[in-house]
């Protein structure tokens, strides 16, 4: 995981339920102390509500999903370097999730159009995760997915993600790009106009 904000510990979080023991390694610019304070507060009240929740159905069998607690290494660094990505063996990963950070400071003037916030931050971080790729001797190539948050970081991540795929051609890294809060809100949606999808989302 690259860069750091307020949803990076839910990822963390859902890797208590995974298949295999997950290995993390976390880079944030700064504030490695209080990120690792959120992760192990955010693991230790899904366990506590997993142990209240079990106790409470013991008479019905118990709900024994939480498989198993993943080791999360958190280092402080430079996102930017080429040294500390290839000290976290970044080419060594099956996923590497790229951040942006919360608070967007970067605006973007589009001819005579109202200032739009965007988050360059992030699209500079893949340009980054790529170029560390290229020079990679691994057969196998880490998936990497994009968050992003706002329309105009979206299009120019897509755009930053067609010229690599064009550069690098078969050694191009797949990227996904995900739009977090419209996708988060399409599916709000569904569940409100589908009820009975809650159920199906708590299954998953």
């Amino acid at each position: 995981i690259l860069n750091w904000n307020m949803r990076a510990s839910e990822i963390i979080n859902d890797l208590l339920y995974a298949q295999h023991k997950e290995r993390v390694v976390v880079l944030v610019g700064k504030n490695r102390e209080a990120v690792q304070r959120e992760i192990a507060a955010r693991i230790d009240s899904t366990l506590q509500a997993h142990r209240q929740q079990a106790e409470g159905c013991a008479g019905e069998g118990g709900n024994a999903r939480i498989r198993h607690k993943p080791i999360v290494i958190v280092r402080e660094g430079d996102i930017f370097s080429a040294v500390e990505l290839h000290d976290i063996s970044l080419s060594r990963a099956k996923t590497i999730i790229v951040l942006g950070r919360d608070t967007k400071n970067t605006s973007c003037q589009d001819g005579d159009s109202a200032t739009q916030q965007g988050n360059v931050l992030t699209v500079k971080t893949l340009i980054q995760v790529a170029d560390a790729l290229s020079h990679s001797r691994e057969e196998n190539r880490p998936k990497v997915i994009v968050e992003v948050d706002d329309e105009w970081t979206e299009r120019l991540t897509v755009i930053v993600a067609e010229r690599i795929a064009r550069l690098q051609k078969e050694h191009a890294p797949e990227i996904s790009i995900i739009p977090v809060f419209r996708t988060l809100g399409q599916i709000l949606a569904q569940f409100s106009i589908m009820p009975a999808l809650n159920h199906v989302y708590s299954e998953l």
